[in-house]
């Protein structure tokens, strides 16, 4: 999911940023609450990564976050299937023996929150 800026331009351009997230939800955010990236730490083309059981295991910034490099998918790869921050509930043995089958590098910071 992508949560869109609440910059006037960001609101602005979102119909067009979800033209172009084809199977990505894009959220808007509502103005008359607290600001979501304040929340959570976030700069623009941050990207974090979460397990299935919530936990933050990477916050990545950029130049970490160009997609043509491959640190976002080693993030997502690590994440679901090394299991980096310990056994999840929610994982099954199959979704990691299939996760498994291809290697993940160590070239990113782990974070488990």
């Amino acid at each position: 999911m992508v949560v869109n800026n609440r910059d006037e331009r960001s609101q602005q351009l979102h119909h067009l940023l979800k033209e172009r997230l084809m199977n990505i939800t894009l959220y808007a955010q509502d103005l008359s609450q607290p600001d979501v990236w304040q929340a959570v730490n976030v700069e623009k083309d941050d990207i974090l990564v979460y397990d299935r059981c919530g936990r933050l295991t990477y916050h990545l910034s950029l130049p970490y976050t160009i997609l043509s490099h491959p640190h976002v998918e080693e993030a997502i790869r690590r994440t679901y299937c090394d299991g980096v921050c310990g056994e999840c509930s929610i994982e099954s043995s199959l979704q990691l023996e299939q996760c498994n089958k291809s290697t993940c590098s160590q070239s990113i910071h782990i974070y488990c929150f």
